[in-house]
């Protein structure tokens, strides 16, 4: 049987509430079994007794059955939240060290608890890449119209420019077909990339990155990587149509929110978050820890659901 791990995220965000909701959904299973570390009255707060008899479900309670040296008894509520969601990230990475071939689903984490906690990573994807050694890696976006990547991820907008070069154009590209063909099924991947400027740069008027970046990097691609098809710069203001009418597969996105923005959109409830380049699967939702409805029984688990459901398909 193949081990899904989850993880709680922050304890004070809409993580554990999610994790209750979705498992009273999700049918009991003979194939699947599930590890989660998570904190326990963070857990309970949500109802989840009623689900401990449940032979596929094994949890593990933070400060239980593992610890942390973390500051979870700082005066901080912040710091300590950031703290435990910290630990159980740190303790699911062991597991899956030392139990290869799980999936991993995170619930969301706060990026400013998590650094007041010590955290020295934008994120869960790049922690995990660290942890892994898993150099070269991606996020994709993804619900059943849309999947996009990321050539940039948590960066300012102002940094975007620099940040984007030829050789990181190729490796994304090759990592977007790479996951469409072994995880997704898609023999020959259809691929769109984005410009960065409006209009794809019209032609170096609204700026030359992609004559003198995206461009040559599509190229190179194209001779690089078989059984694909690679195809740009494109406008974003149409390429996320045509992708969802299906002309492509999947789309390479040269900053944050011109993939992110278009995925959210048009399948915010569906929505998925998959990092590409580690030896597992990981997914997430493709939202955040929702602070002001946390502990108000408004929060929809349909992204979570998704994630999980996902780590279960793809292998």
């Amino acid at each position: 049987m193949k081990t899904i791990v989850i993880t709680m995220g922050d304890p004070e965000g809409i993580g554990p509430e999610l994790i209750v909701k979705s498992f009273k959904r999700i049918s009991p299973s003979s194939d699947f079994t599930y590890k989660l570390f998570v904190e326990r009255d963070a857990l309970e707060n949500q109802g989840a007794a009623e689900l401990y008899n449940r032979a596929d479900l094994h949890f593990s309670f933070l400060n239980e059955d593992f610890k942390t040296e973390l500051a979870i008894d700082d005066e901080c509520s912040q710091t300590r939240s950031g703290a435990k969601a910290y630990a159980c990230l740190s303790a699911a990475i062991d597991f899956i060290k030392a139990n290869p071939g799980c999936g991993l689903v995170t619930a969301p984490v706060s990026k400013d608890r998590l650094k007041k906690a010590g955290f020295a990573f934008s994120g869960h994807t790049d922690f995990l890449a660290h942890a892994f050694n898993a150099s070269d890696h991606a996020m994709m976006l993804f619900h059943e119209k849309l999947k996009v990547v990321l050539v940039t991820t948590h960066v300012p907008y102002k940094d975007v420019p620099e940040k984007i070069n030829q050789e990181e154009i190729v490796k994304k590209i090759a990592m977007t077909v790479s996951s469409l063909q072994n995880w997704f099924k898609i023999k020959h991947p259809k691929i769109a990339v984005c410009g960065l400027n409006p209009h794809a740069g019209e032609h170096g008027l609204l700026g030359d990155e992609e004559i003198n970046i995206i461009t040559p990097a599509i190229d190179q691609a194209g001779t690089k990587i078989k059984n694909a098809s690679i195809q740009g710069p494109f406008a974003a203001d149409t390429v996320f149509m045509r992708a969802i009418k299906g002309d492509f597969d999947a789309v390479v996105c040269m900053y944050h929110d011109q993939g992110l923005v278009a995925v959210k959109t048009t399948g915010f409830d569906e929505g998925v978050n998959l990092t590409l380049g580690l030896p597992f699967v990981r997914t997430s939702p493709d939202h955040g820890t929702a602070f002001d409805i946390a502990g108000k029984d408004l929060a929809n688990p349909e992204s979570f659901l998704q994630a999980i459901q996902w780590a279960k398909k793809l292998d």
